[in-house]
Formats: structure tokens, sequence, C-alpha cells
């Protein structure tokens, strides 16, 4: 799904919210109208954030805006964008993000809530205070978020900083006015925002970089981070900073938490991401640390891997927690299957580039061993055998003459 896709499939999210809505005031919580308008709902979001990462709808001035992109004319006279606007506008809603991890249990309360009225919601405590005490972790309300303006602008929500220009500044790649960032940095809530685009902007470059270049990304956007938040409630930016860590990638996931992060988050950060995470999620983030922590063991300090002490502590961490003994035995059944595959694998990766090695062209119809080679010869060159590296980059070099 392209990012214009997203607004054409969120008007369907409106219009089956709308009348999950509508039924839900009409109907007893148990009836089927209600049961069959909700589940409609759910894939509707699912597929977006999926895609995308999050769904944003947001209300500014006085119009609506879907991922930052406001509803078009021809959308704006279906009966339930209005509608949609019109119940942002009467909650004081500012801005509403669905991220990713979504639960259909928690769409459906949240649906409840937003069902009723707005008199009523606001006797009880507000909307806020009742989504947060329904415990509706991917549901947000008012969060500060990057909403493109246009192609090659982007704007922090109520913010006039271009986000392509401040999250270059979090990875070494770009200066700007930094006393400047600092007073808007008080913000816990800003600097929460900026956090996960910076994620977002670095994982977006996993398939062109190594993982020792996105390790050291990852270390000077939290060297950025804590330089300009001095004065921002570190609790709050913590929590705000599991929740988007904990829906990265299983691979990027690994290179954060093995970073050391106690200069930025609290010391409860590693427990809040954990408990974010889901069981299928977690046991192959554990396996996959295991493996680096093993091999960072056995062959020492290395640039290509992350600090040995702080693999050590991250894999400490992760098996003492509650659900770490809880699937311990999902755990070690992962282990076993993984290491058996990495062996097979290991051996046909030597086959193959001792195939190349003598000249022979076959090996390069083998996708597996084609996608590992650019970090192959990047561990020959750090491992002082460049002239190894050289004569493979010859033997590809010669691969691409090669008709078939």
């Amino acid at each position: 799904m392209t990012h214009l896709d997203i607004p054409e499939k969120a008007i369907d999210v409106i219009i089956a919210m709308v009348a999950a809505l509508t039924n839900i005031r009409l109907y007893p919580p148990t009836s089927a109208m209600v049961l069959k308008s909700v589940e409609k709902v759910y894939p509707a979001i699912q597929e977006i954030i999926q895609k995308a990462g999050d769904l944003v709808f947001a209300e500014s001035e006085n119009n609506l805006l879907i991922s930052g992109q406001p509803v078009s004319e021809k959308d704006r006279k279906k009966p339930q964008v209005p509608a949609f606007h019109a119940l942002l506008v009467n909650f004081g809603i500012k801005t509403l993000t669905f991220h990713q991890g979504l639960g259909q249990s928690e769409l459906t309360t949240f649906l409840k809530i937003l069902s009723r009225k707005p008199e009523d919601v606001q006797k009880a405590g507000g909307i806020k205070r009742i989504l947060a005490d329904s415990h509706l972790p991917h549901i947000r309300l008012d969060e500060k978020v990057y909403m493109a303006m246009s192609r090659d602008q982007q704007i922090l929500a109520g913010m006039d900083i271009k986000d392509n220009e401040f999250v270059k500044y979090l990875t070494g790649e770009k200066t700007v006015d930094k006393e400047r960032i600092k007073e808007m940095a008080a913000d816990p809530e800003w600097i929460s925002g900026v956090f996960t685009s910076g994620l977002k902007y670095i994982t977006e470059q996993k398939e062109d970089l190594s993982p020792r270049k996105l390790s050291e990304k990852f270390g000077y956007m939290i060297r950025s981070i804590d330089d300009i938040s001095k004065h921002a409630d570190k609790d709050q930016v913590s929590r705000s900073a599991a929740h988007s860590i904990s829906r990265m990638d299983g691979d990027v996931l690994s290179l954060v938490l093995t970073e050391n992060l106690k200069s930025v988050m609290d010391a409860g950060l590693f427990t809040q991401i954990v408990d974010q995470l889901d069981d299928e999620k977690f046991k192959k983030l554990a396996v996959k640390i295991r493996f680096l922590h093993e091999k960072a063991g056995a062959v020492g300090q290395s640039a290509w891997f992350p600090d040995h002490e702080a693999l050590d502590l991250a894999l400490t961490h992760l098996m003492d927690s509650e659900k770490a003994k809880r699937l311990q035995d999902g755990i070690q059944e992962k282990y076993e299957l993984d290491l058996a595959l990495k062996k097979e694998h290991a051996v046909l990766l030597k086959t193959g580039l001792n195939s190349i090695m003598k000249g022979e062209r076959h090996c390069f119809m083998d996708d597996r061993a084609m996608q590992n080679l650019p970090d192959t010869v990047e561990k020959l060159y750090q491992k002082g055998k460049s002239r190894t590296a050289e004569l493979l980059i010859h033997r590809l070099c010669d691969g691409l003459t090669d008709d078939d």
C-alpha cells in the first residue's frame, strides 16, 4: 500500500466505524448487529496499520486529516465523514492514532466508549481519563505525530520544524539550531514523537545498511536525544519509547535492546518493552539475542558485534522476565530449530562461496547464497581478508556479464 492509498482505505474505516457506533447505540451489546459491525471495523484498520505502521485521524482548523492529508472534497460529501469529524470535535479529540499491535477486544472497548454521549463521558472524567483506565495501549489520543504535508516537506503536528531535517540531525546527518530544540524538548510528548520518527527513519534504512551501521545510527540518535532532553519527564518519554520500540522489526529491535539506553531512559524501559511484545515476537527476540551473545563470546570484542557486556546485560534482563519464565519451553524449542537451520545454511553458504571462488556460475542462481554476500564481503574486510573480499567481488562482477 502506497502512502496515497491510505486516505482511500481510511474512508472505509470511517464508514465502518460510524456504522458500528450507530449499532452499538441502538442494539444490545451481544446482538448480532453489533458484533458483525464491530468485526468489519477491525480488518479495515488492520489492513492499513500492518502496512503503514499507524493510522492517524486528526482535526485541524475544522478540517479532517488522514495521516496528514486533508480528506478530498468527494469524500467529504459522504455522510459518514462529517459525522466522524463531528464526533472528534465533540469529544475534543485533536488526533486519534491506531498503532500496530491493536487487538480486536481493544478496538471493541474503544468503540463502546466512543458511542457514549460526550456530556456523559465528560462527567466521568473525560475521554482521556476513561481510555487510560481502560488500558488501551494501541489507541492514543492527542499523540504528537509526524504528519505528511507534501511529498518533500513534513512537520510535527503543532510545530514548525521539518521532520526530515530534525530526524537527520538525530542520526548525525544534519545540523540544526540546538538551543531552540532544547526549549521544545522540555515537552515529553514532543520528545516521544521525535524518538518514534527517528526509529522509523533508521528502520527504513535496514535494507541498505549493515547491522554495524544501523547500530551506530541508533547510538548516535540515543546520545542526541539525551543531549536535548535534560528537562523532559523521563518516565513519560520512557513509556512512549517502549511502545515505539516494541513495534519494531525483530532484527532491528535486537539492535536497540543491546544499545546502552540507560543514559536516556529509566531503568524500567526494558520491562516496559518486554510487556508490550506478543509471545511469538518475544521468543524470536530471545533466540536472536542468545545467538548474538554466543557469537560475540566466541569471537571476542569486535566492531561487528554490539558491546559484549551490553549483550550479556540484555540477555540477562530478557531471560529474567516473567514472560521468559512462562515461555521457557517455547524459547528452547525455537532455539534448537533455528540452530539446526543456521548450521544447514552455513554449509550452503560455504559451498556457494567455494563455487564462486572457483569461477563457477551456477551458484549465482541460489537466492539464499546471494542475499548473504554483502554481509560476507563486509566481514571479510573487517577480518583483514581484503584480498579474498576483492577476489569475491571480482567474481561477482564477472557473474553480472552472464546472460542467465
